[in-house]
């Protein structure tokens, strides 16, 4: 019952049906780990994190209950844990796209389709196109006609399973995508990260793996979550949002030259935008 509440975005309601079990139960797992969810959605920081405490007490290893006490505390952190990052998108699969494109109005794959379009680069056409995090195949759909040949990279195996039913990419594969970069060299001229790096603070690691995995003149272009501070920061969503001197900092150190940056709405996140900028950046060696 109270999944269906939670599925109607009736929050409240599912809350109750979950304490209703807890009242029974109080080490039931699933109750736990909704009711912490609803919470942690509703805003109810305090309770969310009291039953994802207790949850590690049922479960010690749950990186993702572990990932999310440091959103909600402000713990240092320099990236998801793969695993969380796996069983968020596997839950996530089935109505990932609906939610995506018609409650949450996101349309980044297209903005980065559009930026490449306006740039003065040496190809619109690409020899080989890796794209990160491709979930459903969203931004695979949008740089289809930029490439001759097109691999999908996600850690979701349900989400490689949707990618695969569009019969737009060449190769797919489900792997963590730094560590299938890292086995890559001088492979790809074109790199799309949409919504990918928001999963990483660090970013180091992934324009090192980048780096290695493309050839010279490539084009890299990925959105990030702003962050109006400086450096990088784990956000309460479990999302990393990032400084734009970091960003280019980061990139410069690595041998990429940034051609343009666009700021852009990403999505709705209770009703309001979440702000990011779009980079499109060029490999110079």
């Amino acid at each position: 019952l109270g999944n269906c509440y939670r599925e109607l975005d009736d929050l409240d309601d599912a809350a109750k049906a979950y304490l209703r079990v807890l009242r029974i139960d109080p080490n039931h797992l699933p109750a736990n780990k909704n009711l912490a969810y609803i919470y942690h959605l509703l805003g109810d920081n305090g309770k969310a994190t009291f039953l994802y405490e207790h949850i590690l007490t049922l479960e010690p290893d749950n990186a993702q209950v572990t990932h999310m006490i440091a959103a909600i505390s402000g713990e240092a952190a320099v990236q998801a844990p793969p695993e969380y990052v796996r069983e968020v998108f596997d839950n996530y699969s089935e109505t990932f796209e609906k939610n995506l494109l018609d409650d949450l109005h996101y349309t980044v794959p297209a903005q980065l389709r559009a930026g490449v379009n306006r740039l003065n680069h040496t190809s619109k056409q690409f020899c080989k196109c890796i794209d990160l995090g491709c979930g459903s195949g969203l931004a695979g759909i949008e740089f289809k006609e930029h490439s001759q040949h097109l691999t999908g990279i996600d850690i979701s195996g349900k989400m490689i399973e949707k990618a695969r039913s569009k019969n737009i990419y060449n190769v797919l594969k489900i792997a963590e995508a730094i560590s299938f970069l890292n086995t890559r060299k001088d492979e790809y001229d074109l790199v799309v990260a949409a919504d990918f790096i928001t999963y990483t603070g660090d970013l180091n690691p992934v324009f090192k793996a980048v780096t290695s995995a493309t050839t010279k003149q490539a084009l890299f272009c990925f959105s990030i979550e702003k962050n109006d501070l400086s450096g990088f920061k784990l956000r309460t969503t479990g999302r990393f949002a990032h400084a734009r001197k970091y960003v280019i900092e980061t990139a410069d150190k690595h041998g990429w030259e940034c051609l343009d940056t666009v700021e852009a709405d990403l999505r709705k996140e209770n009703d309001d935008w979440v702000e990011g900028i779009l980079y499109f950046m060029v490999k110079l060696n």
